[in-house]
């Protein structure tokens, strides 16, 4: 982290002008390296791009931002009342600077993809501004880069209120009727009245989730520290936070937003001090299953109980998880 004058230059304009404020001001900036690696059981080795976050030192210089430790910018913006929204990008494709072809560690001489990211809150006001370089192989156009770089929207995300009762059964209500399409057993319609009743106790209960997209709740999940004791074993199994009913709107599939909500799930273990995040999924559904393992759940055990589809048991070791694209906020009121 370093502090600058606002006079300083990127991709040739003051980062004062980019982020609308007098040039007199002095901004922050974070720089760092992002690495890929060869393989899961191996450390990150391979650079992949040199990435500088730039914000108006006024507007962070009490925040997590000025610290060296990995941070949740759009949490601290949304804090600020800066909430991040949309982005406009300027890509350059150019060749690289000797300094960039050393960091980089490109080989003779390379072409270069300058990403200058402006973002802005939802009133418009630029908050950040991210300058990337991105290695290519000189054959690349500048369109195929943009999109090697999806965005995700960012969610809000706050404890559901009596009102989002009826949005969050919506939500369960899709989800049954596309595994239904599809044969698969489960939230099937003898569970219907239980399972509405089940969402209704835990909105009460201040346990449920809801995600939102610009303004519209798009997803819902539960937590809480109850087990589902037909599968699990207070004394053996020893505590953990549980997820319930993760909830995700069929038209914003595809995305990576049941993902997201996984890992920010799995922060949130790790905030409130919990070893782990576990939850059941039903015992024929090896889609789901197989879903859980690619987001780092192991297999404990498949417990069979008469009555239940569910019993699949699987967890995940708790632990600080940012999620960029996540932001809390308070509900108002319950109305």
């Amino acid at each position: 982290m370093s502090i600058l004058p606002g006079s300083h230059l990127v991709a040739g304009t003051p980062i004062a002008e980019r982020l609308g404020i007098p040039e007199n001001e002095r901004i922050v900036v974070r720089s760092r390296v992002r690495y890929i690696g060869p393989g899961l059981d191996q450390p990150a080795n391979e650079p992949e791009s040199l990435a500088d976050s730039y914000y108006a030192y006024n507007l962070v210089k009490d925040t997590g931002i000025m610290e060296p430790d990995s941070v949740n910018t759009a949490q601290v913006l949304a804090d600020l009342r800066c909430p991040m929204r949309d982005h406009v990008d300027e890509l350059t494709p150019r060749i690289a600077s000797r300094q960039e072809t050393d960091r980089l560690n490109l080989a003779g001489v390379m072409a270069v993809l300058e990403v200058v990211r402006t973002t802005l809150t939802t009133s418009g006001k630029p908050v950040l501004v991210l300058h990337q370089i991105r290695p290519g192989n000189g054959s690349k156009s500048s369109t195929t880069w943009a999109t090697a770089m999806p965005e995700r929207p960012v969610l809000a995300a706050r404890l559901a209120v009596k009102s989002d009762t009826e949005r969050v059964i919506e939500l369960r209500a899709e989800s049954e009727r596309w595994l239904a399409k599809r044969g698969i057993q489960q939230w099937t319609a003898r569970w219907d009245e239980i399972g509405r009743e089940k969402i209704r106790r835990n909105i009460a209960n201040r346990e449920t989730w809801v995600f939102e997209d610009d303004g519209e709740a798009i997803a819902a999940v539960t937590l809480n520290a109850r087990p589902d004791l037909d599968f699990w074993d207070l004394d053996a199994d020893g505590p953990a936070l549980y997820l319930y009913k993760l909830l995700l709107a069929r038209d914003r599939a595809g995305e990576g937003l049941g993902a997201d909500i996984v890992n920010w799930s799995v922060d949130q273990a790790a905030r409130r001090g919990f070893p782990w995040l576990r939850l059941d999924v039903c015992r024929t559904n090896k889609g789901l299953q197989r879903y859980y393992r690619e987001q780092g759940f192991d297999h404990v055990r498949s417990v069979d109980v008469k009555g239940r589809d569910s019993g699949a048991c699987f967890q995940r070791r708790a632990a600080p998880t940012p999620v960029e694209n996540i932001i809390e906020w308070s509900a108002e009121a319950d109305v």
